[in-house]
């Protein structure tokens, strides 16, 4: 039997500018920035994290806040094409 995690997130670095995360992005610090790299990361702690747990496959959501909250729409589908065309070094 296959284990499918269906509610995992992520984010790539500056699709949504830091401002729009609201206050967590004003506290900053380790926290945020540990947050942010976890969220970004799809392939070395996230794939070993799944192994650990058992879980073979990731259903990923971009996470929130996400493009809707871009005011401006050219920015808007270009952000859209980065997170889509974003690929983990």
């Amino acid at each position: 039997m296959r284990v499918i995690a269906v509610e995992e997130a992520f984010s790539v670095p500056q699709a949504v500018p830091s401002n729009m995360w609201g206050a967590n992005a004003e506290l900053g610090g380790e926290w945020f920035k540990e947050l942010s790299a976890r969220l970004a990361d799809l392939t070395d702690q996230r794939l070993a994290e799944m192994e650990a747990g058992g879980v073979d496959v990731q259903v990923l959501s971009l996470t929130t806040p996400g493009i809707e909250v871009i005011d401006d729409p050219a920015e808007a589908v270009a952000t859209a094409r980065r997170v889509n065309d974003y690929r983990p070094r």
